[in-house]
């Protein structure tokens, strides 16, 4: 892993910095917090490597780029602003319990051969992306709407939570984000 500094001038923005560092191709990126002082900022690589009695948790500027990292899919490259998804956010600040509840939510959805249930993830990713639009689905996924309908009544009889409930979409929607990073 690189950490690196950024001194941004007034009037800059970590957006801007976002902005310049997509242009980065094959890689995972992290962008916390503004801070202002370099003492906040993560020991440089050699300075890492402390016995491990020693160690210490990370310093304040560090958690929240890692944290940050987590919210990119793991098999994706992409930069990602601290905060920018604050449901993602959540996710990434806490992956053991979000893999815990995943498990649990998603039990019947993930114990299916994985041809099945990576057609049926696929689709409630693209049905949550698409904003609930079951015609939209369709359309990225190259099938029926119909067909979104019956996958997503199936992830319905698996898992219990109806799709059109709020609380319940949210918290497949949580599953979704946990599963995926």
């Amino acid at each position: 892993m690189s950490v690196c500094l950024a001194e941004l001038g007034v009037g800059q923005r970590a957006a801007r910095l976002q902005g310049i560092l997509r242009h980065t191709s094959g890689r995972r990126i992290g962008v916390s917090r503004c801070f202002r002082d370099v003492v906040d900022a993560p020991p440089p690589p050699a300075a890492r490597r402390p016995p491990p009695a020693a160690r210490r948790p990370p310093p304040a500027a560090r958690r929240p780029t890692l944290i940050a990292l987590g919210t990119v899919a793991s098999a994706e490259t992409g930069v990602a602003r601290y905060g920018e998804d604050p449901l993602a956010t959540l996710v990434a600040s806490a992956p053991d319990t979000a893999i815990e509840v995943t498990e649990d939510l998603l039990h019947g959805v993930l114990t299916l051969p994985e041809i099945e249930r990576d057609t049926l993830l696929t689709t409630l990713d693209r049905w949550f992306a698409a904003g609930g639009s079951t015609a939209a689905a369709a359309r990225s996924l190259f099938c029926h709407r119909n067909t979104v309908r019956y996958r997503l009544r199936r992830i319905e009889e698996l898992t219990g939570l109806s799709v059109t409930d709020p609380r319940a979409s949210a918290q497949l929607l949580m599953a979704l984000h946990a599963h995926l990073r």
